[in-house]
């Protein structure tokens, strides 16, 4: 059993180290989200071995040392994030909704910790707030130039899994209760799916090692004037990146901790 406190000192660790490119402190982490009510999205990071293109124009195979959370249910899809994470640049690849569990294969291929997700869609995320675009048709040749060499990627299971970095500009323990805040401009799947489903998990881990934590809890929008010290905290991170003030506010406070590494069959 891991204490907020313990995770609380190791974050610190972390976000003087991670993402030492930003003219604030931050940290960055990965919010993780389902529409299925009352439940979260299996979560995990692998290695990223390369990408290849599928069988039509929309279509990209996503080769991964490591293994998905779990499997996907009828109804469900993964995705999976990779980002440049100091070029504010990236992609969310999302596979095809599973039909029937005979039709796995369709979805993804598990050979040890040989992983193949089998992408359908694929999205173009910029991290600032304002700058965020979706697209459902990236050329594949523009994926492999943006990717360059990051080596890792954040998997999310369950139906319309979304994985959306973001910059957690403030974190706190509350009572006994560790708290982080980000700042959004936009309404994008993310808001959708905590629209209908407020459980989200946070993940929050080292690049260089993916050793780090996932924090399963409640993600809501909350009232600038009702959380002042975090509000500030966000408002100064996006004015030193160049943008404005955030539309909405969001807390995610955390019920459960696990850590987080590769999941892998082992040597």
């Amino acid at each position: 059993m891991h204490s907020s406190r313990d995770v609380l000192a190791s974050l610190a660790d972390l976000k003087a180290r991670q993402v030492t490119w930003l003219p604030h402190p931050a940290l960055l982490g990965f919010l993780a989200t389902t529409s299925s009510r009352d439940s979260f999205p299996a979560v995990g990071v692998a290695r990223l071995e390369r990408l290849l293109p599928g069988d039509t124009p929309t279509d990209v195979e996503v080769h991964l040392r490591g293994r998905l959370p779990r499997l996907p249910l009828c109804g469900e899809s993964v995705a999976v994030s990779i980002s440049r994470y100091d070029r504010f640049t990236g992609f969310q690849i999302k596979s095809g909704a599973v039909r029937g569990m005979d039709e796995l294969g369709e979805i993804f291929e598990q050979a040890g910790d040989s992983l193949v997700v089998r992408g359908r869609r694929t999205y173009t995320t910029h991290h600032g707030p304002y700058e965020l675009q979706f697209f459902e048709r990236v050329p594949f040749e523009e994926m492999l130039g943006t990717i360059g060499n990051v080596d890792h990627g954040v998997l999310a299971t369950g139906l319309d899994a979304n994985v959306s970095p973001r910059l957690v500009f403030h974190h706190e323990l509350q009572g006994q209760v560790l708290t982080t805040y980000h700042g959004d401009g936009v309404a994008m799947k993310t808001f959708r799916n905590l629209s209908v489903n407020p459980r989200a998990a946070m993940l929050l881990f080292d690049f260089p090692t993916l050793a780090g934590w996932t924090l399963f809890g409640r993600c809501e929008e909350v009232p600038r004037e009702e959380n002042p010290r975090a509000t500030e905290e966000i408002d100064r991170g996006f004015r030193a990146l160049g943008f404005g003030r955030p539309n909405r506010i969001f807390r995610h406070r955390t019920e459960r901790v696990e850590p987080l590494g590769i999941a892998s069959d082992g040597p």
